[in-house]
């Protein structure tokens, strides 16, 4: 995974070799010149000179989904879409599930969003709209310590990706369960992963690092295109 992310880390440099080879500019490239220096990237050769309209960011609480999707909205220009602000009502009362695929439709309805969070029940419906999935899929310990961390740095107030009345708070069965997301919750995002093999353009970032040099490689996919 971390050879593959060096590969699109280093797109930008590829891609001046490219136009070198081809000398011609941007607008002219074609795919087929292209792979042969992009052969140990294992993507789809259409998506990899393309923008993302859609994207899906799937992870334990705590794995980095928020922050991710500002840096990616940053970079690509597409709304974000919280989980967290559909799942929950002020008072941290919880919508029904049928409120949720309701306002998960809705949301999706129009092209170029960054939708962060899980809701399994809601997957085929985002999937079916998505070309793109990110899996932060990182150690439970890094995972249990950065929902500490914010929790002291945002406590009793709400954080931004949150919603409206939702002070933030931090209890024993709350780092319980991401303590045990892996056995309990992890297998239906590995599922997922698995099953989109030939319908959506995945990467699974496992680390900081990994994060660090997927955000670095879509930078210069923009670029690109």
């Amino acid at each position: 995974m971390l050879v593959k992310l060096t590969q699109e880390a280093s797109f930008r440099c590829r891609i001046r070799q490219i136009r070198q080879h081809l000398n011609s500019d941007k607008n002219s490239l074609d795919i087929l010149s292209i792979k042969p220096y992009l052969n140990n990237v294992r993507l789809n050769w259409t998506l990899i000179m393309s923008k993302p309209r859609n994207i899906l960011i799937v992870g334990s609480s705590g794995s980095g989904k928020s922050t991710l999707s500002k840096k990616l909205s940053q970079i690509l220009g597409l709304r974000i879409i919280n989980m967290d602000h559909i799942y929950w009502q002020p008072g941290w009362i919880m919508r029904s599930q049928e409120e949720i695929t309701t306002l998960v439709l809705s949301e999706i309805e129009h092209d170029g969003w960054i939708f962060e969070g899980n809701n399994s029940i809601t997957f085929p419906q985002r999937v079916a709209k998505a070309d793109m999935l990110l899996w932060l899929d990182l150690p439970r310990e890094t995972c249990i310590w950065r929902v500490i961390k914010r929790s002291l740095k945002h406590h009793g107030k709400t954080r931004p990706d949150m919603p409206k009345g939702c002070p933030e708070r931090l209890n024993w069965s709350f780092l319980k369960w991401i303590w045990n997301y892996n056995k309990v919750c992890r297998p239906a995002l590995e599922k997922l992963y698995h099953e989109t093999q030939d319908q959506l353009e995945r990467t699974h970032l496992k680390s900081a690092k990994d994060v660090d040099l997927f955000i670095e490689s879509m930078g210069a996919r923009l670029e690109a295109v």
